[in-house]
């Protein structure tokens, strides 16, 4: 495995798998390199979901560029899933259809396992909130750790991935727009990663990529 397919299996970076949903932005640390490449991740939803939403915005049976805001919460199952049962939406706003739209690629994110990336390093609930408006589509993952120290040492080490990423000249431009308007920060116990990108440009990388 090359060194950058390696760090691509460890910082799983901009994961470009939500339309009007949640960009996962989300790493793991050096010491689960290996748990990292053992971890299957099963496109088919992604695909499906991604399908799905351009044959909606074909039929014009959505406006793309709405505005909406939709914040989901739940535990997570031992295999890195929401737990459905027990995961509800918090709040939400703004068109109807585009609110689905986003609980349904948050769903199709879980189902596809990349939480369990979140689960590995701690993670038992997160909160998840995905807004368009005129400008920008913004997405926010939100999780504790056991204490503060450890959400300290989790975001030095997601940060400092950034930083090696955006170094790198290889990086596509799609991937290069990702990691520049990706943050996270600490507070107390709380880890929140955030990602503000051009709306405009964010709908097209999606439309591109999803699902390859």
């Amino acid at each position: 495995m090359s060194k950058r397919t390696n760090q691509n299996s460890i910082l799983v970076l901009a994961t470009l798998v939500v339309y009007l949903g949640v960009v996962l932005v989300c790493a793991t640390t050096q010491v689960l390199a290996q748990q990292a490449e053992s971890i299957e991740i099963n496109k088919r939803p992604l695909i499906d979901f991604a399908e799905s939403l351009n044959d909606r915005i074909q039929s014009k049976q959505i406006d793309p560029t709405g505005t909406f805001s939709v914040t989901v919460q739940g535990p997570l199952t031992p295999n890195g899933r929401l737990d459905v049962s027990r995961s509800k939406v918090v709040q939400s706003s703004g068109d109807a259809k585009l609110v689905d739209i986003g609980k349904s690629g948050i769903a199709a994110i879980s189902d596809s396992g990349w939480f369990v990336y979140l689960r590995d390093l701690g993670a038992t609930e997160l909160t998840i909130t995905v807004a368009q408006d005129d400008k920008n589509f913004t997405a926010k993952i939100e999780f504790e750790q056991k204490t503060p120290e450890r959400a300290n040492t989790f975001a030095s080490g997601l940060k400092m991935m950034l930083a090696v990423h955006k170094a790198e000249s290889d990086n596509r431009p799609d991937e290069q727009l990702l990691i520049n308007n990706t943050s996270v920060t600490a507070i107390g116990a709380s880890v929140k990663i955030f990602l503000v990108a051009p709306a405009a440009a964010y709908r097209e990388i999606l439309l591109n990529r999803v699902g390859k």
